[in-house]
């Protein structure tokens, strides 16, 4: 009797030693789902691509509205300069003047103006290209967010396909552990 009683001992702490391995590795695996599971929460709450492509469209809008207001003030201010040299004109040309030191210093006057206009012609010009740049930038960046955005709706859809598996894994892998945990017994 003394050697079946040793058996039963024996064979006792070897099922207690087994449910405390299964208790491990099962850990383990909710340790390994509770990082990916979290893994997965990050990358559903992290838009800083979105963020990115927003401020860089916001930027390109501001530079773009910055161009269009220099270009109007510019256009304005070329028309005024070819107006002062039309108006000069009419006057050198008109018959009016009969002075030839007025006509002198009108025929200076009215070249200054065209030189004047042309060289805010030139500026104008070389802004009308920078607008232009800017446009097609603004065009980029706002087809950019575009597919950013709408990547970023298919990816929260995996993400949340990810989350909602690992999350029932979980919960199976957490009943499992709750129905070995009853049967250790305490060391």
């Amino acid at each position: 009797m003394l050697l079946s009683l040793n058996a039963v001992n024996a064979v006792a702490p070897l099922a207690n030693l087994r449910q405390l391995f299964d208790l491990q590795e099962l850990d383990l695996q909710i340790g390994r789902y509770q990082t990916d599971l979290a893994s997965v929460e990050a990358r559903l709450a992290d838009d800083s691509a979105l963020v990115k492509a927003r401020a860089y469209l916001s930027e390109r809008e501001a530079m773009a509205l910055q161009l269009r207001k220099e270009h109007a003030s510019h256009s304005q201010g070329v028309q005024e300069l070819q107006d002062k040299a039309k108006g000069l004109d009419q006057r050198l040309y008109g018959g009016s003047i009969r002075n030839a030191k007025e006509l002198e210093a009108l025929h200076a006057e009215l070249q200054f103006a065209k030189s004047q206009a042309a060289e805010e012609e030139d500026k104008l010009l070389n802004l009308m290209l920078a607008l232009d740049e800017a446009e097609a930038g603004l065009a980029t960046s706002r087809t950019d967010l575009g597919l950013a955005e709408k990547s970023r709706v298919e990816t929260i859809a995996t993400l949340a396909k990810e989350q909602a598996a690992l999350t029932q894994r979980l919960q199976a892998l957490s009943a499992n552990r709750s129905q070995l945990t009853p049967g250790i017994a305490p060391t």
